[in-house]
């Protein structure tokens, strides 16, 4: 941020937090011209940082994909195509999040795990924070059968898609899962930054 802005929190009321939280919280900040604006209500979420992975089979350029039910989708669509993702377990890494939710979402054993971005994704209302990854597999182990952990009460998919298939799916609305989208699209078109 070019100009550091001001924030002053008059109050802030957390309920229920879990995984996440709602807040409601009188806000005031600075403004563009440098004054304090009065401070309003606000109500938004706060939700513990997550992560996602974009699993690629490099050699092969296969990806795998996972489709899953996801119950805020559930009054439309219930399951969605997607990439591997899940929460950050109290002081977890989030690189260790990534290969733990890789072995029990999608069975996959990474053979190396590249950060890709950290984003917001939905900064309007949540405070939740999004660590994306790449993880390399070996798409040849990858195993026809439904994963996920039954005290979470998943039961999920893997997918093999061709990089062809993938660009297909992004362009015509199959995938609509916003985390998913925005860790293939970044990937798909800036890579792995590795400096």
């Amino acid at each position: 941020m070019e100009n550091e802005k001001k924030v002053t929190f008059h109050s802030k009321v957390v309920e229920d937090k879990d995984w996440f939280g709602v807040a409601k919280s009188e806000v005031s900040y600075q403004k563009y011209d440098g004054t304090m604006c009065e401070p309003a209500e606000h109500i938004y979420m706060i939700g513990r940082e997550g992560v996602s992975v974009v699993l690629h089979d490099v050699a092969a350029d296969v990806f795998l994909l996972i489709e899953e039910f996801r119950i805020g989708s559930a009054e439309k669509e219930g399951w969605l195509t997607g990439v591997v993702t899940g929460g950050l377990e109290e002081g977890e890494e989030p690189i260790l999040a990534a290969v733990r939710e890789c072995e029990e979402e999608a069975a996959v054993k990474c053979t190396a795990m590249d950060h890709l971005l950290t984003y917001y994704p939905e900064p309007g209302f949540s405070t939740h924070v999004m660590h994306a990854f790449v993880g390399r597999f070996e798409h040849n182990l990858v195993k026809d059968e439904v994963n996920g952990l039954d005290e979470e009460g998943e039961d999920i998919k893997p997918i093999l898609v061709t990089r062809e298939k993938l660009l297909d799916m992004l362009s015509s609305g199959e995938i609509i899962n916003g985390t998913a989208k925005i860790a293939l699209s970044h990937y798909l078109l800036h890579g792995v930054n590795r400096d």
